[in-house]
């Protein structure tokens, strides 16, 4: 019985339920026997469908259909291949007709035995339950149960940090030295491309995933100016780099992004790779005889790739001109627009890794063994981790500067040091990393107005939030910011709040004005995060307040 048949069998060609919108905005045909994911990447159903009897059919491709509208093609992936390998090793003879318990206690010991972990089962499983969820036949509420019920054992997490494997675990400080001296002696001579070097030079210094630097377009780049403060009255600029976030469940493409602050020389390396991306892309459209208005043009140059899979740019580009030479100029428009806003014109996460490992090989360097030095994305995240962990950083602190959802993946990189008992509070005051938080609030807490530097004269000196006294100024209100009351005083070192000033009140206002930004422009709007350090000064004077409050009640004063 050939495909067509068993899926007329099945009952699965009614036209309301063969369109499918995944999580990326790509819409397919369910009936074909390709299924494109993300624009770039899909999953070859035909040969998923040939590895179930017709009566399983039409739950495995219900499920398979729900499962691309909301997860990543790694996870549908997955799906896939811990399909095929469920029927080679437990219907090798034909095709899967059931889900029994029985079954399955006998592909764990098939797992251990050739592979030392349960993963496939882990990804069957996963397929099961929103198999079940969905209400398709096939899948019972007992064997479910059980699955559950399972304790599955893993791929070994960590091994190549814990045993700081010279092939595949954290640079040492020595190799990191010269892999970053041989980067930049080939971007200076011209044997390293600017998109290379700029590509390594992220991951060596974010520990990112490819699928994060991969996804990344040039308006993530991006320069700003914070609040007003001494010697700064238009505020400081703030260099950032806004990173799509990895691994997020049930997130689009994009759809959640995390600030990376930048030194300005960091900031001016992927500066110059966003100015070259962008001026290829108007070369590209002159070629192509294209005569944008401003607006559009800005448009697309913001949604470019950082890091752009040229072959395709261009295909889009040729292909939108034969239809602007059609007289279709509103349609070539719309699909050059749609492409630069999805990920069509993205690299793969996989060609990203073997960017990232050629750019590494040709610089030539060796490792600890003196061979050359073999480098991979996970590589460098796993030395970034290692480096955090040396600043002596605690593990919630690790997984957030790696973008880890939780702490429990980063605990391997404390665990794994023995130096990492010196005090977490002085490495954290000494971590550049952590710098700017740890001085954020750079005054002196005090008791009172009248302990006050500058406190008896309070018509000069007292600086009031919504008409209640918070703070003296020990400077007399000389800078000039009087328009920046109370917002630049708290990142002041003259500043000196008092006890009992309206400082949980005023954090509460910042934290709901930040909110208000977020719904309405992104939690990754730049406008959003400009007062991020003066939430924080002001987080600081609140713990100081409260710890001095316990400090007076031991000692049996009044707070």
């Amino acid at each position: 019985m050939n495909s067509r048949a068993i899926r007329a069998e099945a009952g699965l060609d009614q036209a309301d339920t063969h369109i499918v919108r995944t999580r990326f905005g790509i819409e397919f045909d369910a009936r074909e026997g390709w299924w494109p994911i993300d624009g770039r990447q899909g999953i070859d159903v035909e040969s998923l469908r040939i590895l179930v009897t017709p009566a399983m059919l039409a739950g495995l491709e219900a499920t398979l259909r729900f499962a691309s509208s909301k997860y990543s093609w790694a996870t549908v992936s997955h799906y896939g291949w811990a399909l095929k390998n469920f029927q080679r090793m437990c219907f090798p003879a034909g095709r899967i007709s059931s889900w029994r318990l029985a079954d399955f206690r006998k592909y764990r010991a098939l797992l251990l035995a050739e592979y030392g972990h349960e993963d496939y089962l882990r990804h069957i499983r996963s397929l099961l339950v929103n198999w079940h969820a969905g209400g398709h036949a096939g899948v019972s509420d007992a064997l479910i149960a059980s699955l559950k019920e399972m304790r599955l054992k893993g791929v070994e997490a960590g091994r190549a940090v814990r045993s700081m494997d010279p092939d595949s675990g954290p640079l040492t400080p020595d190799e990191f030295h010269h892999l970053m001296s041989g980067l930049m002696e080939a971007a200076e001579t011209g044997e390293l491309s600017l998109g290379d070097f700029s590509l390594v030079y992220l991951h060596l210094c974010t520990g990112r995933r490819p699928i994060q630097s991969a996804s990344l377009k040039c308006k993530d780049v991006v320069e700003t100016l914070g609040d007003p403060e001494p010697g700064f009255p238009n505020g400081q600029p703030i260099y950032m780099l806004a990173v799509p976030r990895a691994k997020q469940r049930g997130h689009s493409f994009r759809e959640t992004r995390r600030g990376i602050d930048l030194t300005l020389g960091n900031f001016q390396v992927f500066c110059a790779q966003r100015d070259d991306v962008q001026h290829a892309f108007r070369e590209l459209l002159d070629g192509g005889g294209w005569d944008l208005q401003p607006e559009d043009l800005r448009s697309l140059l913001g949604e470019l790739p950082l890091y752009p899979s040229w072959s395709s740019v261009t295909e889009a580009v040729e292909l939108a001109g034969e239809m602007r030479q059609g007289g279709q100029y509103g349609k070539a428009l719309a699909a050059l627009r749609l492409d630069a806003q999805g990920m069509a014109w993205h690299n793969t996460s996989q060609s990203q890794g073997k960017r990232i490992i050629d750019a590494c090989a040709s610089v030539g360097v060796k490792g600890r063994d003196g061979q050359p030095l073999k480098i991979t994305a996970a590589r460098l995240r796993h030395t970034k981790g290692t480096d955090l962990a040396r600043e002596g950083l605690p593990s919630h602190l690790i997984a957030w500067l790696l973008d880890h959802s939780t702490s429990r993946s980063a605990d391997i990189y404390v665990d794994n040091l023995p130096e990492h008992a010196a005090e977490i509070d002085r490495a954290v005051s000494k971590s550049p990393t952590l710098q700017r938080f740890a001085e954020a609030f750079r005054g002196t807490l005090v008791d009172s107005e009248e302990d006050a530097i500058g406190g008896s004269d309070p018509e000069q000196s007292r600086l009031a939030y919504r008409g209640k006294g918070a703070a003296t100024c020990g400077h007399l209100k000389q800078c000039g910011l009087d328009g920046g009351v109370p917002h630049a005083c708290y990142t002041c070192s003259h500043f000196q709040p008092w006890l009992d000033g309206p400082h949980e009140q005023f954090l509460a206002d910042l934290q709901a004005e930040r909110a208000h930004l977020v719904s309405e422009l992104g939690a990754d709007s730049p406008v959003a995060k400009r007062r991020d350090k003066l939430i924080v000064a002001v987080g600081n004077v609140v713990q100081l307040c409260a710890a001095r409050r316990v400090e007076l009640e031991a000692a049996g004063g009044q707070a």
